[in-house]
């Protein structure tokens, strides 16, 4: 089990990924929700039995040689082929991104711009953070965040600087001890 989702990673899947794995033992690979792009790798197709979860990144396609790999993703691939590994752009399925025997089927979504969305709607999905929208949702939390701390640091600042006033009696807060006088 290896579970390496919500991590930002960016670039494609290598060739190479998962090169000492056992190829005879069922693998589980989660890696939903980040910044990966290009094609899911055809050299995947060693595995026997293997569960991928690959949802909200930015793939934009699948090696036709995983689509045969009848025992990958609980069996998923022998009744739903491709959509089982992944729903194709311009589709969507609830929760995981792909065809599933447990309810999950591929919708029709003219937001997708990728493959394997698990949610529907001009800003992709805001669970992952492996589309573009949901980038720009962190740029601005991240804008935000920094404007506030700015402006708390800065009215500390001005408070230290100037004094702070209280009942129109200036605190030093320099001075100030919380010891109980004896």
């Amino acid at each position: 089990t290896i579970d390496l989702s919500n991590n930002k990673f960016m670039g494609q899947i290598p060739p190479g990924f998962l090169t000492n794995a056992d190829v005879s033992e069922s693998v589980y690979v989660d890696l939903s929700s980040n910044y990966i792009e290009g094609v899911v790798p055809g050299e995947l197709a060693r595995f026997d039995k293997l569960t991928l979860y690959l949802k909200d990144n930015k793939i934009k396609g699948i090696d036709q040689s995983l689509c045969t790999k009848d025992l990958w993703n609980d069996g998923d691939v022998g009744t739903f082929q491709c959509d089982a590994i992944l729903c194709p752009s311009g589709t969507w399925a609830t929760t995981t991104g792909r065809a599933s025997k447990k309810g999950g089927q591929c919708m029709p979504c003219e937001y997708s711009d990728s493959f394997g969305l698990s949610a529907c709607n001009k800003y992709g999905s805001l669970r992952g953070i492996g589309n573009s929208a949901g980038s720009e949702f962190e740029r601005i939390g991240f804008f935000i965040t920094g404007l506030v701390i700015v402006c708390v640091a800065g009215f500390y600042i001005y408070r230290r600087m100037n004094g702070a006033k209280y009942e129109g009696v200036l605190l030093d807060y320099d001075s100030y001890s919380f010891e109980e006088p004896e």
